[in-house]
């Protein structure tokens, strides 16, 4: 999944929640260098897996489980952030559903008018029914993080 880039001023340190296109958003904090000397002038402070090298970006999510086609859905659960491991796991309407972080990148450039950033998210952290794991986008809507529109 991709962001939309944002721009911001390039002369203060601001919080900001970017909105992703599944009922959830991405708490990226920008911290804003002002040596104009430095290298890297915009960053974040998020910790980086040590399996798979993504960022890990907390998570504010919105479930709608009545999105659910027919009550239930089957979703790969992946072991790792980055691996190829999973186990499939059935997924009901009633099941709990927690999420954890987003694992991806955030990029950072310039523009004549501030700052832009773009994300890349590759998995999910979740817990459905007791059981942790790691989802993809197209497995979303069935643990009730469908896209708007």
């Amino acid at each position: 999944m991709e962001g939309v880039d944002a721009v911001l001023s390039d002369t203060e340190t601001i919080m900001m929640t970017q909105h992703s296109t599944h009922h959830f958003y991405l708490d990226i904090p920008v911290i804003i260098d002002l040596d104009l000397t430095s290298t890297k002038t915009y960053l974040t402070n998020f910790p980086i897996d040590p399996q798979s090298g993504y960022e890990m970006i907390p998570v504010t999510a919105e479930f709608h489980t009545d999105f659910l086609g027919g009550g239930s859905g089957r979703v790969k659960l992946y072991e790792t952030a980055g691996g190829n491991k999973y186990s499939t796991l059935k997924v009901q309407k009633e099941f709990d559903v927690k999420v954890g972080r987003a694992y991806g990148t955030t990029k950072f450039g310039r523009s004549e008018t501030g700052v832009w950033i773009s994300y890349d998210i590759k998995r999910l952290q979740v817990t459905i029914d007791g059981k942790s794991g790691f989802v993809e986008q197209k497995d979303y809507q069935v643990i009730g993080l469908s896209a708007f529109g």
